[in-house]
């Protein structure tokens, strides 16, 4: 499972999801931007928890 950041988030978005993930999380995830669409990559479970209650206005979940 990856995650889309929602239209008209920028980069501020990346690093406030990233920071939570450092200290909340595993820590391990990456980006990946294709045709101008960001995705995160969650690195666990507890990731994909964190992403899917703290961020479900900023992350649209995507499955692979």
């Amino acid at each position: 499972m990856k995650f889309l950041l929602k239209p008209a988030l920028g980069q501020s978005a990346v690093r406030e999801v990233s920071a939570h993930l450092r200290i909340y999380g595993t820590g391990h995830h990456w980006l990946e931007k294709f045709r101008g669409d960001v995705f995160i990559h969650p690195g666990g479970e507890e990731d994909k928890r964190i992403m899917k209650e703290d961020f479900a206005s900023m992350l649209q979940p995507i499955e692979d």
